[in-house]
């Protein structure tokens, strides 16, 4: 994310909107302290599942798959809820088995 303080970012409001364009948002900052985020409007509601991964992925703090998982993730069973276990026991006795 880019930064600038606020002077520059009034004398160079245009370029940095165009920056906007292409996705790279602005932090602006006064005496060390950032005060505001420019970041483009886009036309996905922010609401949905895909316009909120769309904003993770943007902001970098996700990446998108690159391939397809294995179909060993679908081929096993989750374990089943026991009356009384302990969550950190079931964990434990899938990490013994390598699992």
């Amino acid at each position: 994310m880019k930064t600038v303080i606020i002077i520059k970012a009034r004398n160079s409001l245009s370029a940095l909107i165009d920056g906007l364009k292409r996705g790279s948002p602005v932090l602006v900052m006064n005496w060390r302290r950032p005060v505001a985020k420019l970041e483009a409007v886009t036309g996905e509601r922010e609401g949905n599942q895909a316009g909120m991964l769309a904003r993770l992925v943007r902001d970098g703090l996700v990446r998108p798959r690159r391939t397809m998982p294995s179909s060993y993730v679908f081929s096993i069973h989750p374990p089943h809820a026991v009356a009384g276990a302990s969550v950190v026991e079931a964990v434990l006795e899938e990490r013994r088995e390598e699992r």
